[in-house]
């Protein structure tokens, strides 16, 4: 075998091979940050529009004059309907079975924030068996579990997440400090 033949099979950096293989993984980590980057602007929207609503909730404004009341209201209706107009989309690539058990844990969260609403108490108590099912320590909640274990990796991360904001929103809702953080 040639000299030059070695270094373009050995993935040698001055071979054009070696070039295409550092470029990739250039382009590789790019795309990684990318996905981090996207994460985090996804986390700190969410926690922009828990944070309106816990203001828009907030005794302090309850307490207000009417006019004023109505204002703080209608800005904050407007700024949280602003960030859900930032649409982000992370779409890992899933099999069919885990685009399944992502629909249905969405569906559980979705009726655990409709039950927070009417019994913050009992919602309070289902996220945290919920938040301890993922992070697998204390009591778990065996169905959840298995449901969720059917989710691509990033996918439950991001459920972690929602279950985490949702309870340290309830606990606000319960005026209590969350016991999760």
């Amino acid at each position: 075998m040639e000299p030059e033949e070695a270094s373009a099979v050995s993935g040698d950096p001055r071979s054009v091979s070696g070039q295409l293989k550092q470029m990739m993984e250039l382009v590789e980590h790019q795309v990684d940050a990318l996905v981090e980057d996207t994460r985090r602007i996804q986390a700190e929207r969410d926690n922009l529009i828990g944070t309106l609503l816990i203001l828009q909730n907030d005794e302090n404004v309850q307490g207000l004059e009417p006019r004023d009341k109505e204002t703080v209201s209608a800005t904050c209706e407007s700024l949280v309907q602003k960030c859900l107009g930032v649409e982000i989309n992370i779409d890992p690539a899933r099999e069919p079975d885990q685009e399944v058990a992502l629909h249905m844990v969405n569906n559980w969260i979705d009726q655990l924030v409709l039950t927070a609403r009417q019994d913050p108490a009992q919602a309070r108590l289902k996220c945290e068996t919920y938040v301890r099912t993922l992070n697998g320590d204390g009591l778990v909640d065996e169905t959840f579990s298995s449901i969720v274990t059917g989710c691509a990796t990033t996918d439950r991360e991001t459920v972690g997440s929602r279950l985490s904001g949702l309870l340290n929103y309830i606990d606000y809702m319960m005026g209590r400090p969350s016991e999760m953080e």
